[in-house]
């Protein structure tokens, strides 16, 4: 590879080498980096140390910054697919419990008020222990 400040190189030659500035951006776009990032300042109030963090551009066209445009899309296609587009608020209310569920759930609460009283008493709980295991599953 040639030099590029040196004059002895032709100038046709320097002209066709690539930019500094052209590769860098090739390479970000080829890891998903922006390339237009916006430097904000951040102040550590406790000790008064300033220092510049780079935030993504978040453009949504991709002749500004294509890997800022492809996450922005990849954004909007989840918030559609999760009904964030409707005009109306979904009601998520859960089902109604049936019989079955509810003779579940009285029989769980006297299997353990049994094991209880038999913790009380000094009696052996590990049946009541499985049983209770068992309707949790």
């Amino acid at each position: 590879m040639t030099n590029s400040s040196d004059r002895a190189t032709p100038r046709a030659v320097r002209m066709a080498q690539p930019l500094a500035r052209e590769v860098v951006e090739e390479i970000a776009k080829q890891y998903g980096v922006c390339i237009r990032p916006i430097a904000l300042w951040r102040l550590d109030i406790y000790t008064g140390k300033v220092e510049t963090v780079d935030v993504p551009c978040g453009a949504t066209l991709e002749s500004k910054c294509p890997p800022c445009a492809k996450r922005n899309r990849q954004l909007r296609m989840a918030q559609c697919r999760e009904g964030w587009h409707l005009d109306y608020e979904p009601v998520n209310t859960p089902d109604e419990a049936d019989d079955y569920q509810r003779y579940l759930v009285e029989l769980r609460a006297d299997a353990q008020a049994w094991r209880d009283e038999a913790e009380k008493a000094g009696d052996d709980t590990t049946d009541l222990d499985a049983a209770i295991g068992d309707l949790d599953d």
